[in-house]
């Protein structure tokens, strides 16, 4: 199945490129032989290729190559921005819960892809992912297919060919036919291998949670500054670091709802001790406003809610985050104050 698959990808690319010499500007191809090293494919269907994998693998001519997932999702989602995380390493399940529909996810990441839009078919026994049609980019234009093929080999490794083929023009002038075809194989992950992932996604797994947020106080000083006050009832969870210093910021918005987009303004907290678990704080967030108020578009109104974060206790007493959660809509507050003016520094 193999070699029958090369020749003839193989044979269109060179037909096309005779023909584009003459007609066009010229031609790139670069088709990748099926690797004599690898085994066999196996023309089993669809079911065959479900299982969990590696998501990073080995590249036709050695080495690494294009990750699992970034494969997977490669015809259907590669006009969207690049996902964080589809090429760390990892393990990929490859799944089918239902006649017709396909999913593959990693612990973050997840992709659905149905039969009946023609999303993804099986053909003489093999998963295929295609896609005809024009895209532009940033220097030029390209119109042409893209083909997916996924197999299972004859020692159980996931086996995946990308192909592609089409015209492109360099600066939407100067035309070009770019023929592609690169080969991927990938382990499959033992169920030992996916408890251990398991396991140490969970170490890795560090939460902040705000479950409860008073109504702020506010208080004029000598001064004239307006002061306000809320507490914060937050909940972390560290188990990355056996140190972390935790961070309840006020941030103020002129939008009702917290919503982002319009100008706002953060007042960094203190930095708080965290050991290694879980546990509860109640922290007092504050911020002031010099005299003046917020100059918002009502008249002496603004919105508050929290920004929390974890950093790390480094050697070099540099903190560097660990993860950041915002909590904007459901802590929203609206502010009046006996001020009107913007917060000052």
């Amino acid at each position: 199945m193999a070699s029958l698959q090369v020749n003839v990808h193989a044979a269109r690319p060179v037909t096309w490129c005779l023909v584009s010499v003459l007609l066009v500007s010229g031609c790139v191809r670069m088709v990748q032989p099926y690797p004599s090293t690898w085994r066999s494919l196996r023309a089993d269907g669809c079911h065959a290729i479900v299982g969990t994998y590696e998501n990073l693998g080995e590249g036709g001519k050695g080495g690494r190559g294009e990750a699992l997932f970034e494969l997977l999702v490669a015809v259907y989602d590669h006009e969207k921005p690049r996902r964080n995380g589809d090429n760390a390493p990892g393990i990929v399940t490859i799944s089918m819960p239902e006649p017709g529909i396909l999913e593959a996810h990693t612990r973050s990441l997840s992709q659905r892809f149905l039969a009946r839009n023609r999303e993804f078919e099986c053909s003489d026994g093999v998963l295929e992912f295609a896609r005809t049609g024009a895209t532009g980019g940033n220097v030029g234009a390209w119109f042409g297919s893209s083909v997916v093929r996924v197999a299972k080999a004859e020692d159980g490794w996931l086996v995946v060919s990308r192909d592609e083929a089409g015209f492109a023009m360099l600066g939407f002038v100067v035309p070009i036919y770019m023929a592609f075809l690169n080969w991927a194989r990938f382990k499959p992950a033992t169920e030992a291998r996916a408890q251990e992932v398991y396991r140490e996604d969970k170490v890795e797994d560090d939460k902040v949670e705000v479950r409860a947020l008073t109504s702020p106080e506010i208080r004029r000083t000598l001064q004239g500054f307006t002061e306000f006050e809320m507490t914060a009832t937050v909940h972390y969870a560290l188990r990355s670091a056996d140190n972390a210093t935790l961070q309840v910021s006020a941030v103020l918005y002129q939008s009702a709802g917290c919503v982002a987009g319009a100008p706002s303004t953060a007042y960094a907290g203190p930095l708080l001790p965290v050991t290694r678990g879980e546990g509860t704080r109640l922290v007092p967030v504050r911020w002031r406003v010099r005299p003046g108020g917020f100059n918002s578009q009502g008249p002496g109104q603004g919105y508050v809610t929290v920004q929390t974060a974890l950093w790390s206790d480094a050697a070099d007493h540099r903190p560097r985050l660990i993860r950041s959660f915002w909590q904007t809509r459901d802590y929203c507050h609206a502010l009046r104050a006996p001020d009107s003016g913007q917060p000052g520094n």
